[in-house]
Order: structure tokens, then C-alpha cells, then sequence
């Protein structure tokens, strides 16, 4: 394990909307997944030292769930947490997300450390679908 994904977006909207997409279950579930996948939260309560739990559902009905921590969330700055996917043969990773911004533009990048070869080209398609999904979601 050691393969990182690095993602970089800028968005036309305030550092604040950003962050909400981000940190509030039900907008973050109108754009989490990659293509027509839909998300929903069992939980996700964004306070350092609790547990998420999403279940993405993609159209033919399998459904991937996927758990972790928040370790670090730092308002309109920086949003930490561990990563699983339950279906998957993969071991916990890391994600962090560092946010900058004004009243008008905002951006993120986001890195996902501690993948192997096959699940970090994995992650890197299905971040890029979600964030394009984002983009299209926060404009409208």
C-alpha cells in the first residue's frame, strides 16, 4: 500500500456552499458516487471522532457501503476522515480534503492515501465522476 490519489476542482460558487455539499448528509448525498449512483446515509454527522456509514446503490442494484471516521474538521478549511468500502478486498485508507475560497469561487483537493495500485486508479475514476456530478449539482 502507498499509491495516493491527488484531485484538484475549482467551482463558481462560495467557499460556504462548498463546504456545506461537504458536511450537510443531504446535500452531500446529492452528488456522492460516480454516473447514476444514488447515495444514501444511514450516517453521517461530520464531528471529529464519529462514524459515517454511506450506502451507494448503483443502477443494476449492487450496493456498496462504506464506513470510516472524521479525524479532522476544520470549518471551510479542511475535512479528514477514513475510508472503506466493505465490499471490496481493501484495507482502511485516508482521505483529506483542503478547501480555499471566497464569496464567489471556491476549490478543493482532495488526496486519498494509502492504496494499493488497482484501488487508487479505482478511487481516482470514481472521485472525478462524483466531483462532476458536484459540479453539475452546486451550479444548479
Amino acid at each position: 500500500m502507498g499509491q495516493n490519489v491527488d484531485i484538484e476542482r475549482s467551482f463558481s460558487v462560495p467557499l460556504t456552499t462548498l463546504w456545506e455539499y461537504w458536511t450537510d448528509a443531504q446535500l452531500f448525498a446529492t452528488w456522492f458516487g460516480p454516473g447514476d449512483a444514488i447515495a444514501k446515509m444511514t450516517s453521517y454527522e461530520v464531528v471529529e471522532g464519529k462514524s459515517y456509514e454511506v450506502h451507494v446503490v448503483e443502477p443494476s442494484g449492487v450496493t456498496h457501503v462504506t464506513t470510516g471516521i472524521f479525524t479532522t474538521v476544520k470549518p471551510h478549511q479542511e475535512l479528514g476522515f477514513t475510508w472503506k468500502i466493505h465490499d471490496l478486498d481493501m484495507e482502511e485508507s485516508r482521505v483529506t480534503v483542503f478547501f480555499t475560497g471566497d464569496e464567489t469561487q471556491s476549490s478543493l483537493r482532495l488526496m486519498h492515501s494509502q492504496l494499493t495500485h488497482e484501488h487508487a486508479q479505482m478511487h481516482e475514476f470514481g472521485w472525478n465522476a462524483a466531483f462532476s456530478k458536484l459540479g453539475m449539482v452546486i451550479q444548479n
